[in-house]
């Protein structure tokens, strides 16, 4: 295992904020915005921990998580669920990592840290790979890529154009990596009401393709953030309309006739402010409407009223840029899940080549979705490298 960091498993020091959300109890083809591969990886995760016997517990069907939960079982790490997410019970990313080192080891892996990989040729001659390495090169009949991607590059991660150079020294068919799973810049100043926090019902619609979100938004000087925002990261462009609903859990008709009902002279701030933040009702009646804060609500006429309540609940702002990698949980893009196969994700045109985690063009959603992904990937291509032996 050739690792260009000091310690291997960086990042993974770093995931569910140090906590390390293994996996999720709760899945659906949504979460993956629709991608099929990580279920056809998944199902074949399923058959070989049926075939191996390593599921403790008996039962006809088992998820993505009791895979994950099942193969840490195995290496020693207690796994607790609070609500749909799953931890190490020691709630330290650290029990996560050790465990696999110590897995790694045990089965005769040579770890090799701050040894960066340079370069893949293959030697025809030889009918292996010679891969060269920051301090040496050596040949291999087989490997696995597993170099991750771009995101959160202050903790390792690698630079997109050495990841696509390994890859074309392969012939391997790629997505350039974007960042995904961030926050996004808007238009417009939010200087006003930045650091507010309200639960939301957000959406974008892409190419016909609507992606909504309910949680908590956090407004920035920039934009928008939360995991809200980074969900539906993924399929955000510049210019697109981002769509927000800030009161999602009434209508417009109850809002309105609630407001209606009020047998109080009250200013219009003043009643919004029980619906609002105050400095976000305060830029919602500046921004979305004609009339002033401290207008009384019974002088608002009804289609005034009601186009105001229709723009705090379609609160729409258009995208600039998504943040950068260094802001970014994940990356969209990498190796074309055409390129491989998803039993034992060896690629389908380079010999004796294998491919797992965040380096395929496959991304989840926040909340465990992609590290249960990469050990699914992962264990299929460790176990059928073996067996292709």
């Amino acid at each position: 295992l050739h690792d260009a960091l000091p310690i291997s498993g960086t990042k993974l020091y770093a995931t569910g904020n140090g906590r390390c959300n293994l996996a999720n109890a709760v899945i659906s083809y949504s979460d993956y915005y629709g991608n099929m591969f990580p279920f056809e990886v998944f199902n074949e995760s399923e058959k070989l921990f049926k075939e191996l016997n390593l599921f403790s517990c008996k039962k006809t069907n088992y998820s993505p998580s009791d895979i994950v939960k099942a193969f840490f079982l195995s290496i020693g790490v207690a796994i607790s669920e609070k609500n749909e997410y799953m931890y190490p019970v020691s709630n330290q990313a650290s029990s996560v990592v050790w465990a696999l080192r110590d897995y790694a080891v045990s089965n005769g892996a040579l770890i090799k840290e701050k040894c960066d990989v340079n370069k893949i040729i293959f030697d025809k001659e030889k009918n292996q790979y010679n891969i060269v390495t920051s301090d040496s090169s050596f040949y291999a009949k087989k490997i696995l890529l597993a170099c991750g991607s771009p995101a959160a590059p202050d903790l390792g991660a690698s630079e997109p154009d050495k990841i696509y150079a390994l890859m074309n020294d392969l012939n391997i068919s790629f997505r350039e990596f974007e960042p995904a799973l961030c926050p996004i810049k808007c238009e417009g100043n939010f200087g006003d009401i930045a650091g507010e926090r309200i639960n939301v019902t957000i959406f974008v619609e892409e190419d016909n393709n609507r992606i909504s979100e309910k949680g908590q938004l956090q407004i920035t000087e920039y934009g928008i953030s939360g995991i809200v925002v980074f969900n539906i990261s993924v399929k955000v462009k510049p210019e697109s309309k981002i769509h927000i609903d800030l009161i999602p859990d009434k209508s417009d008709e109850v809002i309105f006739h609630n407001i209606r009902k009020i047998n109080v002279r009250r200013s219009v701030l003043g009643v919004f402010t029980s619906y609002l933040p105050d400095k976000l009702a305060k830029f919602m009646i500046k921004q979305k409407s004609s009339f002033d804060l401290n207008d009384c609500i019974q002088d608002i006429s009804d289609n005034d009223l009601l186009m105001f309540i229709h723009g705090v609940k379609d609160w729409t702002v258009t995208a600039v840029e998504k943040l950068t990698f260094e802001r970014s949980q994940a990356s969209d893009g990498g190796i074309s899940t055409y390129e491989i196969n998803p039993c034992s994700m060896h690629l389908n045109r380079t010999s004796g080549v294998y491919a797992a985690g965040e380096i395929i063009d496959s991304i989840g959603k926040c909340g465990g979705y992609n590290l249960m992904f990469s050990f699914c990937s992962g264990i299929n291509a460790g176990i059928h490298m073996d067996i292709d032996n």
